[in-house]
């Protein structure tokens, strides 16, 4: 499933699996192991979106990329889900076969020949009138809008969290994902410390604590 839509999972195999000769030359090889981690499932999750029809700007927001660029990345749409998406499109352009033509050709000819000035004049109305759009079914979405109570991330904020807690327990303070997250402390040129933290996840009672913290900054 996660090889069909584009993704390499198959990656050498640790030191201790074992391994096997092949060849005249007897040359010892590595086994290949499949293997998937939470990146692998990153792609599988967009793709099966896009797959479904989700609009972009929605999964973008999910997971929390910056630009609309970063999600296409990690689209990976089949044929039968792409071809559903041309049958969707109206026929703009699209030419009559030419027996269809000739035929038409040759009616008109036989009506200008009998046609009195009048149904001439109403032909010609009706051939020179502008062209009336065809309707497409178009999905409109934007980003999900920031929720009223959501805590702003300023780089104080930011200074004051980063050196008692990971990434992921910072984004659940802000309700924001470590990518996004990782985005904003790259914009206040900010970075984690030296020191290893390992605050794991936190609890309801302990990101309450947290927010009433740095309200006050």
């Amino acid at each position: 499933m996660i090889n069909s839509i584009g993704l390499d999972a198959t990656i050498a195999a640790p030191e201790h699996v074992r391994t096997k000769k092949l060849g005249n030359g007897k040359e010892k090889v590595k086994r290949r192991i499949c293997q998937y981690d939470t990146h692998s499932f990153r792609h599988s999750f967009v793709s099966f979106c896009a797959n479904a029809g989700v609009p972009m700007a929605i999964v973008q927001e999910i997971v929390g990329h910056g630009s609309p660029a970063m999600t296409r990345h990690y689209y990976h749409m089949d044929q039968l889900a792409a071809q559903r998406a041309i049958n969707t499109l109206p026929a703009i352009g699209k030419e009559a076969p030419s027996t269809q033509v000739a035929a038409l050709r040759r009616k008109l000819h036989q009506f200008i020949d009998t046609a009195d000035l009048s149904q001439l004049q109403c032909l010609q109305e009706q051939l020179l009138s502008e062209h009336q759009s065809i309707p497409a079914d178009i999905i409109e979405a934007e980003a999900l809008p920031e929720p009223e109570n959501a805590l702003a991330i300023t780089p104080e904020r930011l200074q004051y969290l980063l050196p008692d807690y990971t990434i992921e327990a910072i984004g659940q303070v802000f309700g924001v994902t470590g990518t996004a997250l990782r985005k904003r402390m790259k914009k206040f040129n900010l970075s984690r410390p030296a020191k290893r933290i390992v605050s794991g996840v936190l609890s309801s009672e302990q990101i309450t604590a947290a927010q009433s913290k740095i309200k006050q900054i």
